[in-house]
Order: C-alpha cells, then structure tokens, then sequence
C-alpha cells in the first residue's frame, strides 16, 4: 500500500526501484523481429554478455531457444552502425558474425560459415532459393581509402562472392519479386544521407545474378524500403509529397502514389533492414506510421490505396514492424510498455502476445511518470509574402513521479531537456527506464523532437539544413522555457544531456547560449572540422546539408571547440575508447580547453565501448556517475557516495 501522505526531500535524492544495476543486468536491447512460419525470430544485445548479440528464435508455443551461442555476436558493421545482421527465408537462417563479419548459416544446430574475406564486410541478404544465392550489401575496407561499397552475390554451393552493382557510393534493401526474375535496390551518393534523396532501380535476374535492363523508378526523393508485392509491383516508400507515402509501380512500369496519409510510413534509414509494412495477404497491407510523434498501425487496401487503423491500439513508439503471410510481429513500445517484441493478432479480434521485454523492471504504476506531447514555438507566418518558417517544435514532458516521495510544497523541479542523436531521428513515447531512473528521483524531463527530427515531413525534417547548433539549441531552450512559464520546472536548474549529435547540440547550447545551467555530453562533437576528417565514410558528408558545404570559418564558427571560453557552466563528458564514428579526441579537446579555463568539468573514459554503451559496468557507470554530476552541481550530497572526478570543482556555485 503507498502512504496517505509522500515524504518530502531534494530531487535527485529520493528512494527508487529503478537503480543503475537493474538498467544494466534486467535490460536487453531488442532488435529486428520477423516471422516465418509459425517462428519469430529477433536480436537479443545482453549488458551482462559485454553487448553480444544473440539471434532467439520462438515457436508457436512461446518456446525460446538461442541460435547463436558464445562467442557468436550477430552483428554488421557495415556503415558502422550496421542493422539487417540476419535473414530467415523458407526456413534458412543466416546471420553476419561482429569479429570476421563473415557470413554463416545455422542448419540442424550446426552453425557453417558460408563465406568469409578479410577487410569485407556484409548486411542486408536477400535469399534467391532458385538459384540458391545470396544477394547482399558489401563494404570492403583497404588502406587509407574510402570503403568500396556495392551489391555483391554470394554462391552458396561454391562459396564465391561476384560483384553484380557498383558506381555509387551507397546500396541498400535488395529485394527479389515472387519468381526471383527482378531485383530492386536502392542507391546514394555523397553528399546525400539516404532521407535526403536515394535511386530506387529494377533490374532483371540472370542465372548466376547478373543484372540486365536496369531502369530507375524514382529519384530526386527520399525512397525507402523497396518490397514487390504478391501481385508483382513494386511498392515502396517516398517522401515526394512532403510525408513518406507508399507508392507502388505497376508490372507495366507506371508509378503511382498508393496511400495519402498525414503521417509518416517510414524513418531515417540510419541501420539497414528497417521496415514500417509487409503484405499479409494479395489485398492487404499492414503498415505503422507516425503522425505527431505517435505511431499507429493501419491496414492497407493495395488496390484503393484507403488506410484503416487498427483498433485498439496502444502501442505510440514503433521500432520495427515485420509482416508476411505468416503473421505480424512488431519491436513496440506504449507510455505504460517498455519496449518489446510484440506478435500481433488481428484475428477474431485485435490481440497483442508479448514475447520478449527488453527490461525485467517491474515498476509500480504509481511509479511511473507518462509521456506527455507537448508543442511549442509558433508556426510562423502565412501570410502572403511573409515566409517565415516559424520555431514550431515538440517534444514528450515526463514530470517527477514517485510513490511515496515529492518535493516540498512550492518548489518545482530541476528539468533534464534530452538531445537525441542523429539529429535526423526523432525521440519516442515508449515507456523508458532511463528517463524514469530521473523522473522516479525527482528530476522532470523534457525529451525534444527539435527542427529537423522525423515524424513531422520533409519540410520540417529538413528545416534543419545549415542551422545545425542553432535551430536544435533554439528549440532546446524554448522547450525548457515552455515549461518554466507554466510552473513546471525550476528555472535555475535546467541541464541539458545528449549523445553524439545530441552531444554536440548539448555542447552548442551550453557556448552560444548562457540558458543551462550545466550539461553532460555523451560522445559529442566539439570541432566540426574534426568530425569531417575523423569520421567514417556513411557520415562523412553528412554537415555538407546540417551546416553547409566545407567552409573554414563557417565551420569554426559552429564549433564549440573555439569558443569553450564562453562555458561558465559544469561539464560532464563521456566518451568510449573505441568510438569510430566521434573519436576520443572530440571529447578530449573539449575538456582540455575548460580545464584550463577553471571551468569544473569531468571526463569518463568507456574502456573498449565504441559510439554507445553496451556493457553492463558501462551503464552503472554512466547513470551513477550522471546523478553524482548533477547532485554536486545543485549543492547537494550524493547518497551512493559514487566517485566522481571533477576538475576545477571549486568554481562551483550553487
């Protein structure tokens, strides 16, 4: 039973379930599901295993088995951050091996590897069991140079890998049509990301997967996940009209837009195998689509193009959506649901089967603090002549919550305000056991869906270009400020958190802006210009769109680096060793630089970790030492005692 009357105490102090060690060892990271037959399988990335990523198949009685024991790893790296690591088609089962990326397949409990090249590295298979080949993505690595990627086909029978495309500088989504007569895939080049504009072409098959009478079905636009259809056309999605639509090409060659809806049927394509519909049967498509930062899932009809929405529905935060004749299964979240692997059942009625949560925290829902969709900002001018484009941004509220802790009458919360990564991603309204680690302590928090997040159209995904550190950072402060006006956050006490992009719109705010009052950096970036030479070769022109094409000082202008004297706040840097994507330097320039301008900083090396924390020892590092960060910040005593360097501490003022 809870008390009739909560116990008063500082934020950051009260009593919690959720604690760093049951985020590390009662949480996986789930990933990728798909049916076949009456299995469905997905990714399992254990803290508790250093971040090993198990492939877990369940049969039609709930029954879980482990495909890949110790030390198999399921993981690509291509592009770095990987995805699509595994295919199950008509029964067989591959999967891309994180230590030689070779390519295996796991038959009668026996596990082969089909094929292996050092420096080589695959994702994204599409079987052809006519001809008993795998078509895949391919990136091979060698010297100083960029990586080649290209579409290659691996013989299985005589182990042999051809090259079948290349000239452009990015391929993904290969798909076979139902007799493996066609081929369609999607391409990029620089300085394009694949939610800016990708080739989407057709090709026909020959017998040992040459490719013949390529032609384009769509350009100049964003195309995303390519499927041919029972019927034979070729569907796919676009965002020509300014929302990611289905659009389908008819076996004449004629291309059409299917579906008009107000919402999104895709997201950035930052890992491959990502997927929003799948045919359930010749007439019907099931698809998710975000509409207003909140994810639905509707039936299709693929001769109308009408979209109906499943009811009811309660899960607003979709990963993953994987649908064939065989069922649906989706990675999902809701505001009361942790994210899960969820088998969905539209018949007699509409019925979800949890098969995998990605956490064994059990929290009492009076523990539990809501998401909230919150809009600010203004929309701008629409008047004639007047093309403002407006501030107009979003973003989920969670307040302070606990059953049997509040805070003393009066006072309001310090605030956390989220950056997400990308920035071309968006932030969810899943149940989060990081953000109620904070809201359960007495912290409130603001997750932003800043300008340039998806879920909200082209437009306003690209309403970011050439504003990245400003637009976001704007967007940042007026959330926080939205709050603050209506009581809901203490206006002294906002602090800023994000990771790698987020931790470079955390740095940005925390230079050009003297709103925050500190702020923690999860492997963000200090130099712009550093960014473009260190980093890997999928984001290599990424800031050609986010800041605008190579310019010394523009770029010098935009990186907090060269202006950390104007930091007066407390800093908070983690940052993993091996990170290829925003090297250690990044941070370590950053840190040198307000050390030596008596500003109190921290900085947290992740031994072995790359670009995000997997590890078990990582996460309790990271949440303990955070709260620690935060707690000495507002004057108070940390009551786990956990060790915190802090340079220049005696700056701080409370």
């Amino acid at each position: 039973m809870h008390p009739s009357t909560k116990a008063t105490a500082a934020a950051g102090t009260w009593p919690s379930p959720v604690t760093p060690e049951k985020l590390a060892s009662a949480s996986i990271r789930l990933a990728q599901p798909c049916v076949d037959g009456e299995n469905t399988y997905w990714l399992e990335g254990r803290p508790t295993e250093l971040g090993r990523s198990v492939l877990v198949v369940s049969d039609a009685q709930g029954q879980q088995t482990d495909l890949t024991p110790a030390p198999y790893d399921v993981l690509s790296r291509v592009h770095e951050y990987g995805g699509s690591a595994y295919l199950v088609s008509h029964g067989q089962v591959f999967f891309i091996n994180a230590s030689d990326q070779g390519i295996y397949r796991i038959h009668n409990d026996n596990i082969t590897c089909v094929y292996q090249q050092e420096h080589t590295r695959f994702t994204n298979m599409a079987l052809d069991i006519n001809r008993d080949r795998l078509v895949l993505v391919v990136e091979q690595h060698g010297g100083n140079e960029e990586p080649q990627n290209f579409l290659g086909s691996v013989c299985l029978t005589k182990g042999e890998l051809k090259t079948i495309c290349h000239g452009a500088d990015f391929y993904s989504s290969p798909a076979f049509n139902p007799d493996y007569s066609q081929l369609a895939f999607l391409s990029w080049k620089h300085p394009n990301m694949p939610w800016d504009e990708t080739t989407l072409q057709v090709a026909e098959v020959g017998p040992e997967h040459d490719l013949s009478n390529v032609s384009v079905v769509s350009t100049g636009f964003a195309a995303f996940s390519p499927q041919f259809g029972p019927d034979d056309r070729l569907y796919f999605v676009s965002d020509q009209s300014n929302w990611w639509n289905l659009y389908v090409r008819d076996t004449s060659g004629n291309v059409s837009q299917l579906t008009d809806i107000q919402g999104e049927l895709a997201m950035p394509h930052w890992i491959f195998g990502m997927s929003t519909y799948g045919f359930i049967n010749p007439d019907t498509i099931i698809g998710a689509y975000s509409s207003g930062g909140l994810w639905q899932v509707c039936s299709i009809d693929t001769h109308s193009g009408k979209h109906y929405d499943i009811s009811p529905w309660s899960l607003t935060a979709i990963e993953h959506l994987a649908v064939n004749g065989d069922g649906i299964v989706c990675h999902a979240a809701s505001p009361d649901q942790i994210d899960a692997i969820i088998r969905v059942h539209l018949e007699p009625q509409v019925t979800t089967q949890l098969l995998q949560s990605a956490s064994e925290i059990s929290l009492d829902p009076a523990m539990v603090s809501r998401a909230s969709p919150i809009t600010f900002g203004n929309a701008g001018s629409d008047k004639p002549g007047q093309n403002q484009p407006g501030t107009l941004a979003y973003g989920f509220h969670y307040a302070p919550q606990n059953a049997t802790t509040t805070l003393a009458e009066g006072e309001k919360p310090p605030l956390i305000v989220l950056v997400h990564g990308g920035p071309t991603t968006a932030t969810g309204s899943g149940l989060n056991p990081r953000i109620q680690f904070w809201t359960s302590r007495g912290f409130a928090v603001l997750d932003v869906n800043y300008r340039g997040s998806t879920g909200f159209g082209r437009a306003f995904r690209h309403s970011l270009r050439g504003q990245w550190g400003k637009f976001d950072v704007e967007d940042c402060v007026n959330g926080a400020q939205y709050l603050i006006d209506r009581g809901l956050a203490h206006p002294g006490r906002v602090y800023i958190m994000g990771g790698s992009a987020g931790g470079y719109t955390v740095l940005s705010a925390l230079t050009f802006t003297d709103f925050f009052a500190g702020g923690i950096s999860l492997y963000g970036i200090g130099d712009l210009a550093l960014l473009i030479k260190d980093t890997h070769k999928f984001e290599a022109r990424y800031t050609d769109t986010l800041v605008g094409p190579y310019d010394k000082k523009l770029y010098r202008d935009r990186s907090p680096l060269f202006f950390a004297d104007q930091i007066r706040v407390p800093v908070l840097f983690f940052q993993g060793t091996e990170d290829k994507m925003v090297p250690p330097n990044q941070a370590e320039t950053m840190v040198n630089a307000l050390k030596k301008n008596g500003v109190p900083v921290g900085y947290v090396q992740m031994i072995g970790e790359g670009h995000g924390f997997r590890r078990a020892d990582s996460i309790i590092t990271l949440m303990n030492t955070s709260l620690a960060f935060l707690l000495k910040v507002m004057g108070q005593n940390d009551p786990t005692n956990t060790p915190l360097k802090l340079y220049n501490d005696d700056q701080l003022s409370v």
